[in-house]
């Protein structure tokens, strides 16, 4: 798993590098870009979930605002 949230990380990053956010905005079709948004936001929230039981099972849980 660790191996694959790197290799996800490193795609971000080098797509971060090669478009500027208004050149995404302007060319992307608009509704794939609305799904991989969606698509990531799920992603961050299923992290946010693991956090938080590891934090739980730990007794450091704090809740996101």
């Amino acid at each position: 798993m660790h191996a694959k949230v790197d290799e996800l990380y490193q795609i971000v990053i080098n797509l971060r590098k090669r478009h500027s956010e208004s050149d995404i905005i302007t060319y992307a079709d608009e509704k794939v870009l609305g799904e991989n948004i969606r698509k990531i936001d799920e992603i961050y929230i299923w992290f946010v979930n693991i956090k938080e039981e590891r934090d739980r099972s730990k007794g450091e849980y704090h809740k996101l605002p």
